[in-house]
């Protein structure tokens, strides 16, 4: 379609210590001794760097996608129990967690996120993330 590489990476736990709540906002305040990966994270940009590389080689001045040399990325993680969707350095990461449910009972608005709202949520049927042409990654359920 012209726009360029779409780079998809996940991991279980969370690269960066900004995806997750201030420690006020948290039900176990020590969590963000336990978040956050610069091993991760600098794993992350190395391979956005490689792909943007192979697209800049592969890939007309007009065909690059506004600045990111044809690059879309979104990170999908886990660990935190906490859905999250949230743009940082020009990375979508995104976490629909499966959750205890006990965790749905006690913090449901802390857990849903996309179609996983309401009475959708009560199925924890699969939230989609990213879809491009005929491909899509569903995360979750």
């Amino acid at each position: 379609d012209g726009s360029g590489r779409m780079l998809l990476t996940f991991s279980h736990f969370l690269p960066r210590i900004e995806l997750i709540p201030e420690k006020r906002y948290l039900t176990l305040p020590t969590l963000h001794e336990a978040v956050g990966s610069v091993f991760l994270e600098e794993r992350i940009r190395r391979l956005r760097k490689e792909c943007n590389s192979i697209t800049e080689n592969n890939t007309s001045d007009n065909q690059r996608d506004n600045g990111n040399h044809g690059s879309r990325h979104l990170h999908a993680f886990g660990h935190s129990h906490l859905s999250w969707d949230a743009t940082i350095d020009g990375v979508r990461y995104i976490h629909v967690p499966l959750a205890y449910p006990r965790e749905w009972e006690q913090r449901r608005s802390s857990l849903e996120i996309g179609s996983m709202k309401g009475e959708e949520s009560n199925h924890r049927y699969p939230v989609c993330i990213w879809e491009r042409s005929n491909a899509t990654v569903a995360v979750g359920g």
